[in-house]
């Protein structure tokens, strides 16, 4: 059998699968352990499958499980996303600023407003650089690719790490699935959230845009602890006593009104 072929068969099975070990996949294949670790590494790098503690995860059932489709989110909480967007840009953006921004419904709801913005508008979401070419005639535009995921409509994997890797940027906006006090910021994809974390490495500033029903909600895994954001802006129904929890941390909360 053909390493091309194998590497077909090997993702067909993790599919199947959804969670298997080194060591299954060693013994179903009749091949040696450095083998199925060459294997993987062309698997992960195609952002086809997630390794964790010696087990194999295919990305198709993490985001069944738990990451819902973009259209899908579009459509909840539309107003306090609109207030949030429209206080950041207010707030956060000036002439002449690079800002990066990811490509969740939210930061989404910020494009729009960027409108008049002499700015430079670097993205990794394909919905957001739609928009931004749409609304935003005085920008310049950058956008990452890399693996196109369909559940969320943005560039993941190496490329689009490497892409945000090699800039400097003023502010970085972003969103999330869940706060809280004992998880952080997290979220659901690790694709996802990999790119984020190159997205904030290049950026002077971090500013968390999130609607006031992700607070106390924890997702699969952090993206950053809460001591490493900037700024947080949310709507007025955010559970007064988590603002207040917050207040132990550097984070400048920020409530959007209209």
């Amino acid at each position: 059998m053909s390493s091309d072929v194998r590497k077909i068969q090997m993702e067909k099975y993790i599919e199947q699968h959804s969670d298997v070990s080194v060591s299954e996949l060693c013994e179903y294949f009749n091949i040696s352990n450095m083998t199925v670790w060459r294997d993987l590494n062309s698997l992960e790098e195609r952002g086809i499958i997630i390794r964790k503690h010696g087990r194999v995860m295919h990305v198709k059932a993490l985001t069944n499980i738990l990451e819902p489709k973009f259209a899908s989110k579009q459509s909840l909480y539309n107003a306090e996303k609109e207030m949030i967007a429209r206080y950041a840009v207010k707030h956060f953006v000036r002439d002449n600023d690079i800002i990066v921004l990811e490509g969740g419904t939210t930061i989404a709801h910020m494009v729009p407003h960027l409108k008049d913005s002499k700015i430079t508008l670097l993205t990794n979401g394909l919905d957001v650089m739609n928009l931004a070419a749409e609304h935003c005639p005085k920008a310049n535009l950058m956008a990452s690719g890399g693996l196109f995921r369909q559940t969320s409509r943005t560039f993941v994997s190496s490329q689009a790490e490497n892409f945000f890797q090699k800039i400097n940027s003023d502010t970085f906006f972003f969103s999330a699935s869940g706060l809280s006090l004992d998880s952080g910021i997290t979220d659901p994809n690790p694709l996802e959230i990999e790119v984020k974390k190159r997205m904030a490495i290049s950026s002077k500033q971090k500013v968390l845009l999130i609607t006031s029903d992700k607070f106390g909600i924890n997702s699969l895994a952090e993206v950053f602890p809460l001591d490493e954001i900037d700024h947080l802006v949310t709507d007025q129904n955010a559970p007064e006593s988590m603002i207040e929890k917050l207040g132990k941390y550097k984070i400048e909360i920020h409530i959007a009104k209209e």
